[in-house]
């Protein structure tokens, strides 16, 4: 029986999204997380996930750098960079670095990554 522990939604029009998936799918040698595209999940509302991965764990919430750290947590090649990403500044350094590849992760894919334009995110009203 799977011993799921976390349950990871991204963005799946997203070539980086997914190839960062698929290379965190390799890593779960214990098989904890489970990866849904939220264009087809019906966890939350669509545009409140677009802009940043969103990890939910049991009643608990974790977006974009948090979210990855979560992820790192239960991945036992993770483990080291959970922890340096635990250091002092990490925090305010990998969110602001999360937000910049978020915002221009259909470039750094290779390319416009969404073909219909469903999955363009409004920058402007992302306040973090």
């Amino acid at each position: 029986m799977r011993d799921t522990a976390i349950t990871a939604l991204y963005d799946g029009n997203c070539r980086l999204c997914r190839a960062s998936c698929r290379w965190l799918r390799r890593l779960d040698w214990r098989d904890r997380i489970t990866f849904s595209d939220l264009h087809t999940s019906e966890a939350l509302p669509k545009q409140a996930l677009l802009g940043e991965i969103v990890v939910l764990d049991g009643v608990r919430r974790y977006a974009g750098f948090a979210g990855l750290r979560r992820l790192l947590r239960e991945l036992p090649l993770g483990i080291p960079a959970w922890l340096l990403l635990h250091a002092p500044g990490a925090a305010w350094l990998g969110a602001r670095f999360y937000r910049l590849v978020a915002r221009n992760r259909y470039r750094i894919g290779g390319g416009a990554g969404c073909a219909s334009g469903a999955c363009a995110v409004d920058t402007a009203a992302r306040s973090q």
